[in-house]
């Protein structure tokens, strides 16, 4: 077979197993689970079968639904195990002679894409998620740093910024507008983007975003003025633009 068919297949593996596993890790982070241990049906509990543990394929054997209790799975986890596959396949094309950045890029996207779906759901940005986005890209980046130590007051700016921006609105109006999660959030981004244009880019992206989307859940009655909508989710997406756009 052709070697870059090959890669193409594995690299779409990768994505739908790393995507698989963020489907059953989310909740069990929310939940404060261990991460061991086999993937359930979360309406009936039954422990999912070898046959039902193949990310997308199983899915659409199953109709969607369990197949003990019948009820609907939802498509989130299948967009999630999707999104992956996407990711996975984009940083191969955008990054082909780099597989350190492509594997520090995936690891992140899957981490902040985890946040995103957190805070989107239940409303929380979870403290484990950030921490080991922190230790990925700390691994990355301190080789880089070794060899480049002027580039660390750009790498300190960038977590300044990203976090200092969301701790001023924290302080200001006393924990309404943004939540201590954004707060850390804004230094993790700040951390890998590790400079200041992609930072204030990643902002505008998401406060743009975000913008259209709360005029949007206005105007059809969805949201009040007084309604609160998670503001994760915008800032990951401003992240894979900059990513992406930055490439």
């Amino acid at each position: 077979m052709n070697p870059q068919i090959m890669q193409i297949i594995f690299i779409i593996l990768t994505g739908a197993i790393y995507g698989s596993f963020l489907t059953a890790a989310i909740p069990r982070v929310i939940e404060k689970k261990t991460l061991n241990g086999r993937s359930h049906c979360d309406s009936c509990q039954k422990k999912l079968g070898f046959f039902e543990l193949f990310p997308i394929l199983s899915f659409i054997y199953n109709r969607g639904r369990c197949r003990g209790c019948k009820k609907s799975i939802g498509w989130r986890n299948l967009l999630i195990e999707l999104a992956m596959i996407a990711w996975a396949s984009s940083l191969l094309f955008i990054f082909p002679d780099e597989p350190i950045k492509q594997i520090t890029l995936l690891l992140l996207g899957g981490i902040l894409l985890a946040i995103a779906v957190s805070d989107l759901f239940w409303g929380v940005i979870p403290s484990d998620w950030l921490i080991v986005g922190t230790i990925v890209q700390l691994v990355y980046l301190i080789p880089i740093l070794i060899q480049r130590p002027d580039h660390l007051p750009a790498v300190i700016a960038a977590i300044v910024l990203g976090a200092g921006w969301f701790a001023v609105q924290h302080f200001v109006s006393q924990g309404r507008w943004v939540g201590d999660g954004d707060i850390w959030l804004g230094g993790l981004l700040g951390l890998i983007h590790f400079s200041l244009w992609p930072i204030l880019v990643n902002l505008g992206v998401a406060y743009i975003s975000g913008a259209v989307v709360a005029v949007f859940l206005v105007m059809k009655d969805k949201k009040n003025l007084k309604a609160s909508i998670p503001f994760g989710p915008f800032l990951v997406l401003g992240a894979f633009v900059v990513w992406l756009v930055g490439a």
